[in-house]
């Protein structure tokens, strides 16, 4: 059986498509079943902050009757694609072992017929839209930072000395220097109380338009 198979482009209004089946899709455990999706052909299918709302229907056909079954529901009306979903359609379409058997017409020496039917209803600019990639296996980083003679200590800020986080991201190394930032006496949000920070000690080191997203914890050690 086949795990994943990927049609012809279809060409509609406003992109070319294309259907894929699969053995039941794995990346959301589908098991026992044949799923079949609409698909936006190419990583460029729309440019940024573009959205498309198509209504379609999905066919599977039985070859011992030349009937077409028709797959559609409320999901697939109005359907909108865009940049972080360029695909929609059904992941229990029928059960593996029905669409298996000769008897049922859908797999005939070894061959299925399937097919899509769109229709563009409208297409929008919603306007700039952002990226969030997780980093995998990121490295930890710990660092200790003394404070001396803390009752002597104004009213200002005062910054530890800058310390560096490796990170991978895009198959590039960026080195992160990073400092902790104190108030004895509070910033202005926080007067009266300890106002305690981590900041990058160089907020040019990051490309125009860059946000970078951190897990972190800032903490005061209680002497033994």
């Amino acid at each position: 059986m086949v795990m994943n198979q990927e049609s012809l482009k279809l060409e509609a209004t406003n992109g070319n498509w294309y259907c894929t089946y699969l053995n039941g899709d794995k990346k959301k455990k589908v098991k026992d079943h044949i799923s079949l999706y609409l698909v936006m052909a190419g990583p460029d299918s729309l440019q940024s902050g573009w959205e498309v709302y198509v209504d379609f229907r999905l066919f599977l056909l039985n070859q011992n009757k030349g009937i077409y079954s028709v797959f559609e529901d409320a999901f697939t009306r109005k359907r909108c694609f865009h940049g972080a979903m360029l695909s929609a359609g059904f992941d229990k379409l029928v059960l593996l072992e029905g669409f298996s058997d000769v008897s049922n017409g859908f797999l005939v020496d070894d061959t299925c017929v399937y097919g899509a039917e769109v229709f563009v209803c409208n297409e929008k600019r919603t306007g700039k839209g952002e990226c969030l990639a997780r980093i995998q296996n990121a490295s930890i980083c710990k660092h200790v930072w003394k404070v001396e003679k803390f009752s002597t200590l104004g009213d200002q800020v005062y910054d530890s000395i800058p310390f560096i986080v490796l990170s991978l991201l895009i198959l590039m190394y960026w080195m992160f220097c990073r400092k902790i930032q104190i108030y004895p006496k509070g910033n202005v949000n926080g007067k009266g109380y300890l106002s305690l920070f981590l900041t990058l000690a160089n907020l040019t080191i990051l490309p125009p338009g860059f946000h970078l997203f951190v897990i972190c914890g800032v903490y005061i050690a209680h002497p033994r």
